[in-house]
């Protein structure tokens, strides 16, 4: 697995979510909220690419500021239910 982090600086959840929104066609996605923070996942939909998009420490369902994006990439690919169980942070064994 390769995997690179990036935090995220002036830009609140939704407009972070509407340019990746935009600019993955193809791309499927997930969402979740857990510890206290939005989580966003893009993935193709062989699993091999995977972007997670996490929000700050808020409400469920509040327009916090974007905290991180980070870009994976796995070979092999990791299945949907993996995928989503990494979203809502809950191990899930394949």
């Amino acid at each position: 697995m390769q995997a690179d982090f990036y935090s995220v600086y002036d830009s609140k959840v939704d407009a972070t979510l509407a340019w990746y929104d935009d600019h993955l066609p193809g791309f499927k996605k997930t969402h979740a909220y857990a510890a206290s923070r939005s989580q966003d996942t893009y993935y193709k939909p062989d699993g091999t690419i995977i972007v997670f998009v996490t929000g700050s420490a808020g409400k469920e369902g509040e327009n916090t500021d974007a905290y991180s994006v980070t870009y994976a990439r796995l070979q092999p690919g990791l299945s949907k239910k993996s995928i989503i169980s990494l979203n809502e942070q809950k191990l899930m064994c394949p």
